[in-house]
C-alpha cells in the first residue's frame, strides 16, 4: 500500500473525480511481514461504476498494466509502453448478429465469438511528457503555476489508503463518506 498501492489509487482519483462510495480492500504479506506486496482493492462509486486495482509484485506471469470492461467493449494495455489493443463489441442491433450460446446463456470469452459481432482497434496514441508533474513543482514554487496534485487530492488519496487497511484488518466493506 505505501509502494505501489499509492500510486494506483493516485491514478484513479486523477481519473474519477465523482464521489466515492465503499472500499473493501485485501492486502498479504507474502514475502515479509514489514511490507505487503500484494493489494486487491475494490472502490465503488456514486454513479456505480466499480473499479478493481491490484498490486502483486511477487508472481511471474506479467499481468496486463491496465484493464478496461464496459458495456460495449474491453481494452488492455499491457506495459508502460502503453502497448495493448480495444475491442468493441457490437450489440445484436448494430449489426446483422446473432448471439453465441454457451452452456445456458451469452458469453464474452467462453465461447469464441463470430468476427462479425466484434472489432479490434488499436489504442490511442499521445504524447506524455514524464517530467511534469516535477516542472509543474518548480513552476509553483516558483509562483508561475497552480498545483497539479492538490491537498485535496492528496487528502483523498490518503483517506482511501486509511480505508484500504481499516477494510484490511477488520475484512469488511467500509462505507467512504
Amino acid at each position: 500500500m505505501l509502494d505501489w498501492g499509492v500510486h494506483i489509487i493516485d491514478r484513479i482519483v486523477k481519473m474519477v473525480p465523482e464521489k466515492l462510495t465503499s472500499v473493501f480492500c485485501n492486502m498479504k504479506y507474502i514475502t515479509n511481514k514489514e511490507c505487503d506486496d500484494n493489494d486487491t482493492i475494490y472502490l465503488t462509486f456514486e454513479s456505480g461504476l466499480t473499479v478493481l486495482l491490484e498490486v502483486d509484485t511477487c508472481h511471474f506471469v506479467n499481468l496486463p498494466l491496465w484493464s478496461l470492461y464496459a458495456d460495449h467493449g474491453s481494452a488492455v494495455i499491457d506495459n508502460w509502453k502503453c502497448e495493448g489493443k480495444m475491442m468493441r463489441l457490437y450489440s445484436w442491433e448494430d449489426k446483422d448478429t446473432t448471439p453465441i450460446l454457451a452452456g445456458a446463456g451469452l458469453t464474452k470469452t467462453m465461447a469464441p465469438r463470430k468476427d462479425n459481432t466484434v472489432e479490434e482497434l488499436p489504442l490511442p496514441r499521445f504524447d506524455f511528457d514524464r517530467n511534469t508533474l516535477y516542472r509543474n513543482f518548480a513552476e509553483t514554487c516558483n509562483g508561475t503555476a497552480e498545483q497539479i496534485v492538490t491537498q485535496e487530492h492528496a487528502l483523498r488519496v490518503l483517506r482511501i489508503m486509511e480505508a484500504c487497511f481499516k477494510s484490511t484488518k477488520e475484512g469488511v466493506v467500509v462505507d467512504f463518506e
